[in-house]
């Protein structure tokens, strides 16, 4: 009886404490209209435990990331890597595989001058966005990107998901990658 009562103040303690912070969520739209997979007890308790963030927030975040998408598909379309750094914070990371981190525009700029130019100089860039989801200043991108580039005369196709948080930057409140990771795609 007293394991019952200390689980029943555990988690009782735990709900009151969890209520008093804020969750921000935005549900796949396929949830919306009920093909989630998710019971409609689940998308109740979702929908009334997290706040969800407003349509024109999120209008806002989206535009600002796939600004930032532009940029990248016109550098890799003009062969400059010097149109990247811009995209990230001055302290935002690029992760590649391997473990290996470039910290900062300068790293990164290397990062990406060795990329194109591994890659022919320039290539066809597609970023498609698959979902995006809004924390106060920080916001979490997945997607694929697809690069279609020429090396030495053969064509090749890259295609890799991705993973990018975006923070909101205190002046104007622009977006800017912080942190940014290609995950093969298997």
């Amino acid at each position: 009886m007293t394991i019952l009562k200390s689980k029943k103040l555990f988690f009782g303690s735990l709900i009151l404490l969890c209520g008093s912070y804020s969750i921000t969520a935005r549900l796949p739209s396929s949830s919306v209209t009920g093909s989630s997979g998710l019971s409609p007890t689940t998308n109740n308790l979702l929908s009334n435990t997290a706040v969800q963030t407003s349509d024109s927030e999120m209008t806002k975040v989206r535009r600002a990331i796939d600004a930032g998408n532009a940029v990248w598909v016109a550098a890799w379309a003009k062969g400059d890597a010097t149109m990247l750094p811009g995209t990230f914070t001055t302290d935002g990371t690029e992760l590649v595989a391997g473990g290996k981190v470039f910290k900062g525009r300068k790293q990164i700029l290397a990062l990406m001058r060795d990329t194109m130019q591994k890659r022919g100089g320039k290539a066809k860039l597609t970023v498609t966005t698959t979902d995006v989801w809004l924390d106060v200043n920080t916001a979490y991108e997945t997607g694929t990107a697809v690069y279609e580039f020429t090396v030495d005369g053969q064509p090749q196709t890259l295609e890799r998901r991705y993973f990018t948080i975006w923070k909101r930057q205190s002046k104007r409140g622009s977006w800017k990658i912080h942190s940014n990771t290609g995950i093969a795609k298997q």
